[in-house]
């Protein structure tokens, strides 16, 4: 049973926080960039001590949006990047195979203090590797499930999916 209490986004007796991970699309990227972003968020990852879960959702918005979510992330590597991966996005935004999507990574923890220094550590390394995040709150958690949830409906998350019950 998940519950939003004094904006805390809590499951059973853990306390859960999350982090938005900035757009990529690793087939805009050169070979280069897309070996160097894949270590990044393989070092991102590993720092993480425990569990975690990743989330791929719809995005919501439109392709301008985007690209300007990604905006600060891809200036540091220059207008020449940015502009090819703009129009390539543009060109699969308008193709029928599915809506973009966000990354979402969930930590939980027993007390406030670990989950405060494990999201604090995520951030940390995600900004020392070039990799932008946003913090999610308890809210914006709770949002999150109930956009995936179905009423009724109980949910295992084990490692690679979530399974109806």
């Amino acid at each position: 049973m998940a519950v939003l209490d004094d904006q805390t986004f809590r499951v059973r007796d853990r306390l859960c926080g999350g982090l938005e991970l900035a757009p990529l699309n690793l087939e805009l990227m050169a070979e280069a960039q897309r070996e160097a972003t894949l270590e990044n968020l393989a070092a991102l990852y590993d720092a993480i001590p425990g569990s975690f879960q990743l989330l791929s959702v719809p995005t919501g918005r439109r392709p301008v949006e985007h690209l300007e979510a990604i905006r600060p992330a891809v200036d540091a590597l220059g207008e020449r990047v940015f502009r090819p991966y703009a129009a390539n996005y543009h060109e699969i935004s308008s193709s029928p195979s599915g809506p973009s999507r966000r990354t979402v990574l969930l930590v939980a923890a027993v007390a406030r203090p670990e989950l405060a220094r494990t999201l604090d550590l995520v951030r940390r390394v995600a900004e020392e590797r070039g990799l932008a995040v946003r913090s999610l709150d308890g809210p914006g958690i709770s949002t999150l499930w109930s956009d995936l949830a179905r009423a009724g409906v109980g949910y295992t998350i084990r490692t690679g999916y979530a399974e109806g019950a």
